[in-house]
């Protein structure tokens, strides 16, 4: 896929969803002018990492989200302030006459990915791949039925990047709806193989919601999964970005 590398932010329309990557690392005065513009809260959130490493991928992590979107609600990034529902989903607060700029960011290893949608719940997710991990056990605990069976009948091949369509889908999804774990992973299910299109096909107890969900999944970069979850009216067609913030002017 191709990440378009603008100097501005592009304006974001009403049915448009913009994805933006972006390094976890960098030089140590980049590191500076990012922490410089994190809140309290957000430092204290950085110095309980055990790891310096994961330290400084949360200011990255941080820093790049409030640089991004300042420049979409026109406000000094160090200015915007956040809101939590009772789950832990942030929210930008909308200042009067500015439209809703909702927003979900993951990382994996030394990426960040962040979407950017209008008045929009949305949900990301970036997994780097691991062949190491245990297929089998971890969907037997977190998988919905129909999900271990669709993987159980590939190839052992094939389940690795099942298993990660998989459960980046599911994540997307989850922090789309924006509930936590409160919503149980086995109360919905999404499709795993590659070669199939991507959707919701179950939701426990809400049947008919269905079809107000937009799943997508792509390859951000070698070795890693990403998806991405919306959730429209279904009468209109969800338009996606790819953005590298490499050349974005700060």
């Amino acid at each position: 896929m191709k990440w378009e590398r603008p100097r501005f932010v592009p304006s974001l329309g009403e049915n448009v969803v913009h994805v933006w990557l972006f390094k976890l690392e960098g030089q140590f005065s980049q590191w500076q002018r990012l922490r410089a513009l994190l809140s309290e809260d957000e430092l204290i959130r950085a110095e309980r990492f055990y790891f310096e490493r994961d330290r400084h991928r949360f200011v990255f992590a941080r820093g790049n989200l409030r640089v991004i979107l300042g420049r979409y609600v026109k406000q000094n990034p160090a200015s915007l302030n956040f809101i939590y529902n009772d789950f832990g989903k942030p929210f930008l607060t909308a200042e009067p006459n500015q439209p809703s700029v909702n927003f979900n960011l993951s990382h994996s290893d030394m990426w960040g990915v962040l979407a950017v949608t209008l008045q929009k719940e949305v949900g990301i997710d970036i997994e780097k791949i691991k062949d190491s991990i245990k297929i089998e056990e971890i969907a037997e605990r977190f998988f919905a039925p129909g999900e271990i069976a669709q993987i159980r009948a590939l190839e052992p091949r094939e389940r690795i990047d099942a298993f990660f369509n998989c459960w980046t889908r599911k994540e997307a999804f989850i922090k789309a709806v924006g509930k936590g774990l409160s919503l149980p992973l086995h109360d919905f299910e999404v499709t795993v193989q590659s070669d199939q299109p991507v959707r919701l096909l179950k939701y426990r107890g809400k049947e008919e919601e269905l079809s107000d969900w937009f799943l997508t999944s792509f390859d951000p970069l070698p070795g890693f999964k990403a998806a991405l979850a919306v959730h429209h009216d279904g009468a209109q067609e969800i338009e996606i970005r790819f953005f590298s913030n490499s050349n974005l002017k700060f």
